[in-house]
This record gives structure tokens, C-alpha cells and sequence, in this order.
């Protein structure tokens, strides 16, 4: 055999080695870099580069910040769990269509993923066999837990039909006291009159007919007529918003902890509000 045919030509061997050249071998890297590299990656690379097992070792364990994620019928439960064990998300937004059994399973790991504010929007949920099942107590409250601010805006009562006056009244004292990260609930949606009262109740306040009655210290700021009035208690820093609909139903329920003084003068000086009489009870 020549020797020709053991080695590659001249012209030939010198284009391999110009391409090696070009090649840069990240599987070289100390682990440490590899996962400071792929933590500067959006997911969807992050997710492309698990060629080998060692790349989807280091891809797993890695942590991704991201200011902003969509859940969309692209993606599944497994998805879903790869990103809720390293991914932090400042903004997340549920925007699941259908009823595909898989968007059960996507819903009970949201509370899993560290998030600060999470949006459920009407096109979320709009008529998902899922719906009335789903939004309980006990799910609420592990949404609430989760992230910092949660919102809910539906045209579909049934999304919040379930969350029950001891609910909010739970996600209240949790404010209050200081025991979680949360700090606003708004809830875009109608509520039932009876849930809304029910919650004053449960706070120390009687509210009939346009007036409110406590032996506590509390301050409520009105703007608008009675039967369409816009509310807001103030509970030291612990604000309750609420709109009367014709006596009938609430809307835009929102619970806010102010962490500035500044922020809660302005709240209690928006315009068109006034301060009203609490009498006592």
C-alpha cells in the first residue's frame, strides 16, 4: 500500500486543519463556565444545546433569569417541570387554549415555578372543562404563595366563582402579617355581593347599602354614586379596592400592601375620591 493512500493529501490535510481551527470545543470548559454560558442563554437555546449527556447535566442545573415567559399550548408538562426546577421569570402569563388533559397538569406545576407576577386572562380559561374544578381555595392560595402579584382577569365568573371569603380573608392576614412575598391582588372580574360582604366581614367591617360600620381603625375612601361607587379601605397599609355594580355584584376586587409611606398617601389623594364616615358598629 502507498504511502499516499495512509495520508491524507497536502492541500486536503491543510483544509481539516483550517476548519479545526474554526472549531471551538465547548465540552473543554470547566463545568463552572459552561453553566455561567448557558445562564446568559434564553430558554429555547438552553434547551437546543442538550446534545450529549453531559451538556444536559450542566443544561439542567443551570439557572436562567428572564424577565418575561408565555405558557402557550406549545408546551408540555415536561417542559413545564424542566423549567420550573431553574428558571426565575419576572413576568409570567398563562395563555393555555382548550381543554387538552395536559393543561391540568401545566396549571398544578405553576405553583412550582418561581415567578414575582403571574396574569391569567379570560382567553386563559374561556370554556375549559378545567375551569371551575381548578380555581379552589386550595389552589388560589398556592398561586398567592408563589409569586408576588397575582392577576386574574376574566369575563367568565366561574374562574373565581369557588375562592371563598375565607380565602381572601386568608390571603389578607397573610399580608397583614407579613408571612409571604405577596403584596397585590386584583382580580378583573365580577365577584358576588354576598363574597365581597362576607369578606368585610371576616376583616372587622359591616358594609350595607352604600355604608360601612367597624369598632376598628379603619379608613375608606369612596368615588363615584352609590350603586356604581368605587372603594377603598385602607387597613394601615393593607388597601381593599372594590366596585359596586348596581348593588348586584363587585368588580375589580383588588388587594394591595403599600411598602412606602409615599405610595400610601397617593393611593388615599387619587383623584375623584373622598374620604367617608365609618360608624361604629
Amino acid at each position: 500500500m502507498s504511502l499516499s493512500k495512509l495520508s491524507p493529501p497536502i492541500a486536503k490535510k491543510r483544509r481539516i486543519e483550517r476548519v479545526n481551527e474554526d472549531y471551538f470545543n465547548i465540552l473543554g470548559l470547566p463545568t463552572e463556565l459552561i453553566s455561567l454560558i448557558f445562564s446568559s442563554l434564553d430558554l429555547e437555546d438552553g434547551f437546543r444545546v442538550r446534545v450529549n449527556k453531559r451538556l444536559n447535566f450542566i443544561e439542567s442545573d443551570s439557572k436562567y433569569h428572564v424577565n418575561s415567559l408565555v405558557i402557550t399550548n406549545d408546551h408540555s408538562p415536561e417542559s413545564i417541570r424542566r423549567i420550573a426546577k431553574n428558571t426565575v421569570i419576572k413576568f409570567l402569563q398563562i395563555e393555555l387554549h382548550g381543554s387538552n388533559e395536559s393543561h391540568r397538569e401545566i396549571y398544578y406545576l405553576i405553583p412550582e415555578m418561581d415567578f414575582t407576577f403571574l396574569h391569567l386572562e379570560t382567553q386563559t380559561f374561556y370554556r375549559s372543562q378545567f375551569l371551575g374544578e381548578m380555581m379552589v381555595d386550595s389552589f388560589f392560595l398556592d398561586l398567592t404563595r408563589a409569586c408576588k402579584c397575582l392577576y386574574l382577569t376574566t369575563s367568565e365568573s366561574e374562574m373565581i366563582e369557588k375562592i371563598t371569603p375565607e380565602a381572601l380573608h386568608q390571603v389578607y392576614k397573610n399580608m397583614t402579617e407579613g408571612s409571604t412575598k405577596f403584596r397585590t391582588l386584583r382580580i378583573n372580574s365580577s365577584i358576588k355581593l354576598g363574597t365581597v360582604v362576607a369578606f368585610l366581614r371576616h376583616i372587622g367591617i359591616i358594609y350595607t347599602n352604600g355604608s360601612f360600620y367597624s369598632n376598628r381603625d379603619f379608613e375608606v375612601y369612596k368615588r363615584g354614586v352609590n350603586n356604581t361607587a368605587e372603594y377603598a379601605i385602607f387597613d394601615g397599609f393593607l388597601e381593599s379596592i372594590f366596585h359596586n355594580d348596581h348593588g348586584v355584584e363587585f368588580r375589580k376586587f383588588t388587594l394591595k400592601l403599600h411598602e412606602s409611606q409615599d405610595s400610601l398617601e397617593k393611593a388615599k389623594n387619587r383623584e375623584g375620591f373622598v374620604k367617608v364616615n365609618v360608624s361604629p358598629a
